[in-house]
């Protein structure tokens, strides 16, 4: 028995895992930002206490940030840590004596995928990348089962790479319809009724997603991509238009034809994700 956890900007994931499957799960809020790295610890601790029990043998927990997978750091966590670098690793290690696991969170929705997709047979040695889109979209790459991390799992931090005027994060995550004014969710509902500007902006939002799925395809060259977070609830508004430009701008046509795009919007997947780190 494993516990994985996904830390969000916004929630807390926490589930008890068995052979890849969530038995038990808790949705909590995250952190404070007007309390004490110190206080935010002691809050995930007790979130812990509640699924914790003498079978659990290791913890994994999954980060909105680089995360240093050795040292199990937390760097760039100012928006849930009120700004702290901690070692979630050492401080929880040090409460419930035993193993845990600190990785990128996209990094785990990725692993979390390729666990539930082997399970229904998929191919275990394939490269597989996992795309996260909500408030911090980001990539995770697993390759033949393995998570591929860099120095500090920060191998999949292409969202930050320069896109128009800012970076490819603020044209595929919650922040591209906000600048419209709006929300994913509001903008759905608008689109599900057929208004022509909330329509045309998934268009958009299409095109955007397609060019970050297109430096993932010049990148990793991946055997499988699966797109989650919530803006992939959505999908069927956008996914022709992502298609369309990838058509338009992979100059490697043969690639596309073995080439696998799924939608993975359970929300268990990257806590399955970071229970087997």
């Amino acid at each position: 028995m494993k516990i994985g956890i996904d830390i969000g900007s916004a929630t807390i994931g926490l589930g008890l895992v068995e052979n890849g499957i969530v038995k038990t799960k808790t949705s909590n809020p995250s952190f404070r930002k007007d309390v004490s790295p110190e206080d935010s610890i002691r809050y995930l601790e007790n979130l812990i206490d509640i699924l914790m029990d003498d079978n659990v043998e290791s913890i994994g927990i999954g980060v909105p940030s680089v995360a240093g997978p050795v040292k199990g750091g937390a760097r760039g966590m100012a928006e849930v840590l009120s700004g702290a670098n901690i070692s979630l690793k050492d401080e929880l290690e040090r409460h419930f004596r035993i193993p845990v696991s600190v990785n990128n969170r996209a990094g785990c929705f990725a692993l979390g995928a390729y666990e539930t997709g082997c399970r229904q047979g998929c191919n275990k040695d394939e490269i597989l990348v996992g795309i996260t889109l909500g408030a911090e979209p980001g990539v995770g790459i697993v390759c033949g089962g393995k998570l591929f991390n860099g120095r500090n799992a920060g191998a999949g931090e292409i969202c930050f790479l320069p896109y128009r005027d800012s970076c490819l994060e603020d044209y595929c995550g919650y922040r591209f319809f906000e600048k419209a004014g709006t929300t994913c969710k509001e903008a759905a509902v608008s689109a599900g009724a057929g208004h022509e500007l909330s329509l045309k902006m998934f268009e958009d939002f299409g095109r955007h997603l397609g060019h970050l799925v297109t430096v993932v395809l010049y990148a990793y060259d991946p055997d499988r991509i699966v797109i989650g977070g919530v803006i992939a609830n959505f999908h069927p508004f956008f996914m022709e238009s992502m298609k369309e430009y990838i058509d338009g701008k992979f100059r490697y046509k043969a690639s596309l034809d073995s080439l696998a795009i799924d939608i993975q919007t359970d929300e268990n997947t990257p806590i399955i994700g970071a229970a087997n780190l």
